[in-house]
């Protein structure tokens, strides 16, 4: 009996010691590696001009680590990147909704290799801009991309953010 309830304590021991291990290193890499960032561009600019039309938002993912990752980009696509409207002489915010996603979609990577992108497309409305721009625009917009990212078997949640101007 002590034989047995001695081998439970040692694989009690090492299963703790491996999740300990993988919850240290995943916190790491969540803060201290970033494995993508973001450019939000405005009809290609970080600098648009709106002249009462949907704009039309281009999010290039970049991937800045040394290895291949693998990114959900249909799912990404489908829910659309967090976006807020902040009007910069009245402080007025509008915080855009996202879609709701396929959650299958999320096992449908693609995979970018050091230095490649990938883009999502999105588009700001016209009556969202006029709500929050009033009679002049001069909007800065944030634009937030949360995903997992994948890498050799481990997964990160990656949070980064990007931003460009509407003025009018």
């Amino acid at each position: 009996m002590k034989f047995i309830i001695i081998i439970i304590l040692i694989i009690s021991v090492a299963l703790g010691s491996i999740w300990l291990y993988r919850y240290i290193n995943s916190g790491n890499e969540t803060m201290n590696n970033q494995l993508i960032s973001i450019n939000a561009l405005c009809n290609g600019k970080k600098e648009c001009v709106y002249v009462g039309e949907e704009l039309a938002v281009n999010v290039v993912i970049t991937n800045i680590h040394s290895e291949p990752i693998e990114v959900p980009i249909k799912f990404l696509q489908q829910r659309g990147p967090s976006i807020t409207l902040i009007n910069e002489g009245t402080e007025q915010e509008l915080v855009l909704p996202t879609n709701p996603a396929n959650p299958e979609l999320i096992n449908d990577r693609i995979t970018i290799q050091p230095n490649g992108t990938s883009r999502i497309s999105w588009i700001i409305h016209d009556d969202e801009i006029r709500s929050v721009g009033g009679d002049t625009v001069d909007i800065n917009v944030e634009v937030t991309l949360a995903s997992p990212i994948y890498r050799g078997g481990v997964i990160t949640e990656v949070i980064t953010e990007s931003n460009f101007k509407i003025t009018h």
